[in-house]
């Protein structure tokens, strides 16, 4: 039988072991931590918070909308396109319509002091330097403007409704502005001849609503802004790539 002192351990030191305590404690808060900025990343992402790559133009206005009658806007996801598919999102509509310093529904057709009338309202694509009609006169033909790309009419019962209306909502109290809030839109593919094929060249295209006034003295389809009305218009600067590729800015 074996006789003599059993081996004992050595005491921990109270720094040992609070090392030891901190060390366990810093690698719980650590993976507490990463869970939390996962949690955080996948809510962030979920709300649509990623950095955009796309297009969102004519969505803010100021704290009331003003006298404006016809708002437009323009949104994309992307901001890259085929030269032959440069299709987005369009947006349009009217929020009041003032004559005579009065709120009224829509235009009357009534001719205005026996000489202006209300017909229509017409959608244009158009170049930065070509939204100009060719005269300030008038037109004889609003559907055929040299340097228009006409999209189609739209006649003023058809418009002047609630499926054309555009509203605002907040975006919070410490904002000075105010978001818009379309009742319409429609995906619409803008002409290639309006766009540049020069490597390097930027244009800015324009979208155009506006209502279309016959002026029965001349005989001639005016602009709206030179009497009564208002007119709506938004643009996007297009970037020629190379390999038929359009950038919009």
């Amino acid at each position: 039988m074996r006789t003599g002192i059993a081996p004992t351990r050595k005491p921990t030191s109270i720094l040992q072991s609070g090392i030891k305590g901190t060390t366990i404690l810093m690698k719980k808060n650590l993976k507490i931590l990463t869970a939390t900025l996962t949690s955080l990343v996948l809510a962030f992402v979920s709300l649509g918070c990623t950095p955009r790559t796309g297009i969102e133009v004519g969505f803010r206005t100021g704290a009331t909308l003003g006298r404006h009658s016809i708002y437009t806007g323009i949104r994309s996801d992307s901001n890259v396109f085929a030269l032959e598919n440069v299709a987005l999102d369009f947006y349009f509509g009217w929020s009041k319509w003032y004559y005579d310093n009065r709120s009224v529904e829509f235009p009357t057709r009534d001719i205005i002091s026996g000489r202006f009338e209300y017909v229509a309202v017409a959608v244009y694509f158009a170049r930065r330097q070509h939204i100009s009609w060719p005269s300030n006169d008038g037109v004889e033909n609003f559907r055929k403007i040299e340097n228009f790309y006409f999209i189609r009419e739209i006649s003023l019962e058809m418009f002047f409704t609630s499926s054309y209306k555009v509203s605002t909502i907040g975006l919070g109290r410490l904002s000075q502005e105010s978001g818009l809030e379309f009742a319409y839109s429609e995906r619409m593919t803008i002409p290639q001849h309006i766009l540049t094929t020069r490597k390097g060249e930027h244009f800015e295209i324009h979208f155009i609503v506006e209502v279309i006034v016959f002026d029965h003295y001349e005989l001639l389809y005016v602009r709206s802004q030179n009497w009564h009305g208002r007119f709506g218009g938004v643009s996007v600067f297009q970037h020629y790539l190379g390999n038929n590729q359009v950038k919009l800015i």
